[in-house]
């Protein structure tokens, strides 16, 4: 979880947006299978 805690965070500061949403797109559903509020975790 902390690892892809950190992913959020980085992504955070990249600019490229269609980047960010494609890392998103594997990210969310991965963490969502797990149960547990990764927005909770990351701050954001």
């Amino acid at each position: 979880m902390s690892a892809m805690a950190n992913v959020e965070v980085n992504l955070a500061s990249i600019d490229d947006a269609e980047f960010c949403k494609a890392k998103r797109e594997v990210m969310l559903p991965a963490i969502g299978s797990m149960g547990v509020n990764w927005r909770g975790l990351a701050g954001v």
